[in-house]
């Protein structure tokens, strides 16, 4: 029984393939979830939840391509009607809303996240940072959506959309570090 055990764990990370299957499936379900996990802000039209912490994991984890893979899966499942977005929403209308500049920068961010991190020359420092750039690239890119749909000047779309967040994003940018910190020698077989 141990012997087939054994050979069961090593097939499966032997099979990168059926690793990348499961690799975007489990961020599409962590991201869903952390949908759910929010925090309304009476500053912002965008609530505070757990999806950045995710997509910084993502991006390191899966690297830049199935990290795309699994955020665009996310938003088209969203689109085509599965209630994953915040507040168990889903649709194009929700994509088109205030949170669809984040939803971008979901990818963006996850695409930057995947090109720099670098497992064979990890440092905490260094992965701190890869992921304060990604977490940047989406706050940017929602507060400038934010801007758009509501034809606001740059000041008032950082008030609205990147100022509340940062004493939530310097929490779950050092939960992030650590994790991938604890995991990134087996990531690196793994995917």
């Amino acid at each position: 029984m141990k012997e087939y055990s054994l050979n069961f764990r090593k097939e499966l990370t032997i099979d990168k393939s059926v690793n990348a299957v499961i690799g975007v499936l489990f961020f599409v379900l962590a991201i869903t979830l952390a949908a759910y996990v929010r925090l309304p802000i009476s500053t912002s039209p965008v609530p505070v939840t757990l999806q950045t912490l995710f997509v910084m994991l993502c991006g390191a984890t899966l690297g830049r391509k199935l990290g795309i893979l699994s955020q665009a899966s996310y938003i088209a499942m969203g689109c085509a009607g599965f209630p994953i977005f915040q507040g168990f929403s889903s649709g194009l209308f929700y994509v088109m809303g205030p949170t669809g500049g984040y939803l971008a920068g979901f990818v963006l961010a996850t695409y930057l996240i995947g090109r720099l991190i670098k497992p064979e020359r990890f440092s905490m420092w260094r992965v701190a940072l890869v992921f304060l750039l990604g977490d940047i690239v989406i706050h940017v890119s929602g507060a400038a959506w934010l801007a758009c749909i509501y034809g606001i000047g740059i000041s008032k779309s950082f008030t609205l959309g990147i100022l509340p967040f940062i004493p939530g994003e310097v929490v779950k940018i050092s939960a992030a570090t650590l994790i991938y910190s604890n995991i990134y020698g087996r990531v690196q077989r793994i995917f």
